[in-house]
């Protein structure tokens, strides 16, 4: 092999190393340490005021929207007191997660389960959860600053 093509191909690893040490540094897919904090501290099941269950029960569908390209492979199953998403993750192994409510007296009770080749997923219950009581979105944490 020439000298100038071994110039070349060593400049194009040393360009490939740099773009993706960059990709990493600025698309960490990485949950920042204080986000974990609020979904440890979120409660999963957890209640609301009658009045207002029909604004949580509308998050859960509107959480589903917003992940629907991360959602892949199962069909929605709902109903007035169950949604039930059965989908593949990137290693096509089956994840599941329902999300139920329950009346009791003047609140509603909600409920959030996430599985992944049939464990629980805590974290990511919890993140619906908070999504469905709060409106946070990981994707979106600066819009909940103050």
């Amino acid at each position: 092999m020439k000298p100038k093509y071994t110039a070349y191909i060593l400049l194009f690893i040393a360009l490939a190393l740099v773009v993706s040490v960059i990709i990493k540094t600025f698309f960490s897919s990485k949950t920042n340490p204080e986000i974990m904090e609020k979904y440890k501290a979120q409660k999963n099941p957890f209640s609301v005021q009658k009045d207002s269950a029909e604004i949580v029960w509308a998050r859960a569908s509107k959480f589903l929207e917003l992940r629907k390209l991360e959602l892949v492979g199962g069909d929605l199953q709902k109903s007035n007191s169950v949604i039930f998403m059965p989908y593949y993750n990137d290693f096509h192994k089956g994840t599941s997660l329902k999300i139920e409510r329950k009346q009791l007296g003047d609140s509603t009770i909600f409920t959030v389960n996430v599985w992944n080749s049939g464990k629980p997923l805590l974290i990511g219950a919890k993140e619906i959860a908070l999504y469905m009581a709060t409106e946070f979105d990981r994707k979106k944490p600066k819009k909940y600053e103050e």
